[in-house]
């Protein structure tokens, strides 16, 4: 249940970390926006800032502008890809508010997105979207106060207390209810010449031993199918829940999985040692579309080969581009 700004604030930051372009992500007011955009050297960052909202009788709304915008290099000549790849962030980040394992907006709700330019903010561009994300309520019993207020017309306001810890002896009710109990205890008859001499599990029959002869069962079967029930549910479900990034689920289990990226904007080569022993598995284009080759130590290397602690990796794009490679150590 979602009923405040820090638990949308975390699952926006959740969908910012996962998210193969989005390099930053921060919440504040608006004012602060041209602060942020100046920090850091990584782009694109999105922005959560709060517009205004509503406080319903079943259901609240928060209205929330998200800022996405990238760095713009000095010749412009980038401006087309940022505008692009802005809409594209805010777009995933739109399917993602209604995907059905979050349903924090309608999935009718037509949000509105507007462009912003560098005319206020440093040498960055992109978009703004507005929508509108719906909170759960809650009964008076979520209220952070010492009891619920009740008006005495004719005297004054006065508050009805919960049972405490601290007024437990003070109501009938309860004691009596521990004072019955206790006799029923105290009445128990006790036989201590019978005893369990042993148990057989056979399926979901438990069946016990009396050194008497006596033999009685208990079905675990109530007990049991709910919670193979839940296994069952939560084995189906896990495909739901795989990270943004990607993955795929199997028997195999590897020790880390990790993602580096590559910038060749400025250079088209990059050399780089091993610092453990892993596998270069995919390579996935951020920017246009390279051919990349790699050489370890000096010799054609071929996706899923072994890379050994220490051994020299040359990395070659034929264009100025970006990419992302998947690591697994």
């Amino acid at each position: 249940m979602i009923i405040s700004w820090e638990q949308i604030r975390q699952v926006i930051e959740l969908f910012s970390e996962e998210h193969f372009m989005i390099k930053r992500f921060y919440s504040d007011y608006e004012d602060q926006l041209s602060t942020y955009s100046t920090l850091g050297e990584d782009f694109p960052v999105l922005y959560m800032t709060p517009v205004d909202g509503v406080m319903g009788y079943t259901q609240n709304m928060l209205s929330i502008r998200f800022y996405c915008f990238d760095r713009i290099i000095r010749d412009r000549t980038n401006w087309n890809g940022v505008v692009s790849d802005t809409h594209r962030c805010l777009n995933d980040l739109y399917k993602f508010l209604q995907s059905p394992n979050v349903e924090l907006i309608d999935t009718e709700l037509e949000a509105s997105i507007l462009p912003i330019n560098d005319a206020t903010m440093d040498y960055v561009a992109g978009w703004y979207m507005d929508v509108d994300i719906s909170l759960d309520t809650y009964s008076d019993c979520f209220i952070m106060i010492d009891g619920v207020p009740t008006f005495d017309w004719y005297n004054k306001i006065d508050f009805i207390k919960y049972l405490t810890c601290d007024d437990l002896e003070e109501c009938d009710t309860f004691t009596d209810a521990i004072d019955n109990l206790q006799e029923q205890i105290d009445n128990l008859p006790v036989d201590t010449n019978t005893y369990t001499t042993g148990a057989t599990l056979s399926g979901e029959i438990i069946e016990f031993n009396r050194n008497d002869g006596v033999t009685y069962s208990v079905d675990l079967g109530p007990v049991i199918d709910p919670i193979q029930t839940d296994i069952t549910d939560l084995q189906n479900e896990l495909p739901n829940y795989l990270p943004l990034s990607g993955g795929t689920m199997s028997g195999e289990i590897v020790t880390a999985i990790e993602r580096w990226t590559f910038d060749f904007m400025d250079k088209l080569d990059i050399t780089i040692y091993a610092d453990d022993n892993f596998i270069i598995d995919e390579i996935d284009n951020i920017v246009d579309t390279p051919t990349i080759t790699i050489e370890v130590n000096d010799v054609s290397y071929t996706l899923g080969d072994a890379i050994a602690l220490g051994d020299k990796i040359k990395i070659t794009s034929d264009i100025a581009s970006v990419v992302k490679m998947k690591i697994i150590k």
